[in-house]
C-alpha cells in the first residue's frame, strides 16, 4: 500500500487530480495534458492510457494490462469497468456511466488515426467479451444496450467481403446503436 500512496503523490504533484481512495497498480503509464481521476477507482497493473485529456469518475475499475491510446479525449463515467486486456485505438472515446466491458474487448482496428474515428457510449451499456469495434467513423452506442460475445462492429466495409480489386465498392459510413438495443452473440454489424 505505501507504493500506491507514493505513486499517488507523485501524480498530484505533477498537478493532476487524483481522488480520495484511489488504486492505481504497478507499471502503469499516463501520458495527457490534463488527468482526473474520480474517488474510489482502482486502475490495475500494467496499464497505459495516453490521451490529451483523461477523465475517469468515481468507483471506476480497469483490470490490468488496459491498453488505450487516444488522440484527444478518453472520458470514462462513473461505476465503469473495463476487463483486463482491452485495447482502445481512437480518436476520442466519451463513454457514460456504469459501462461493464468484458475482457479482450477491442476498440481501433483501420483508420482509428482519423479525426472521424470517435466512440460515443451512453449509460449503462454491457460489452460481451471478445467484441471488436471499428471506429474509422464515428460509432454511437445508446443507453441501456447491449453488445454480445464476438460481436463485431464495422465502419467499413468492401463489397460484402468481396476484394475492391475486383470492382465491389468501399464503404465508409458511421454507426449509430439506439437505447435499449440488445445484440446478440457474434452479430456483424456494418455501414
Amino acid at each position: 500500500m505505501l507504493m500506491n500512496w507514493i505513486r499517488i503523490l507523485r501524480m498530484r504533484l505533477k498537478g493532476w487530480k487524483i481522488g480520495k481512495r484511489v488504486i492505481i497498480g504497478k507499471n502503469c503509464i499516463f501520458k495527457a495534458d490534463y488527468i482526473e481521476i474520480g474517488d474510489d477507482s482502482t486502475i490495475g497493473n500494467n496499464c497505459v492510457i495516453i490521451a490529451r485529456n483523461i477523465v475517469i469518475g468515481n468507483n471506476c475499475l480497469i483490470f490490468p494490462h488496459f491498453h488505450c491510446l487516444v488522440n484527444f479525449d478518453f472520458l470514462l463515467g462513473s461505476r465503469s469497468k473495463i476487463s483486463r486486456n482491452a485495447t482502445f485505438h481512437a480518436n476520442s472515446i466519451k463513454i457514460g456511466e456504469e459501462l461493464w466491458c468484458n475482457e479482450n474487448t477491442e476498440v481501433g482496428g483501420g483508420g482509428w488515426k482519423k479525426d472521424t474515428a470517435n466512440l460515443t457510449i451512453g449509460d449503462s451499456v454491457h460489452i460481451g467479451k471478445d467484441v471488436s469495434i471499428n471506429v474509422c467513423k464515428p460509432v454511437v452506442i445508446g443507453s441501456f444496450t447491449g453488445i454480445g460475445i464476438g460481436s463485431m462492429i464495422f465502419t467499413h466495409s468492401s463489397g460484402n467481403g468481396q476484394s475492391i480489386l475486383d470492382g465491389y465498392k468501399h464503404v465508409e459510413d458511421a454507426v449509430r446503436i439506439g437505447n435499449h438495443v440488445s445484440i446478440f452473440t457474434r452479430a456483424i454489424i456494418s455501414p
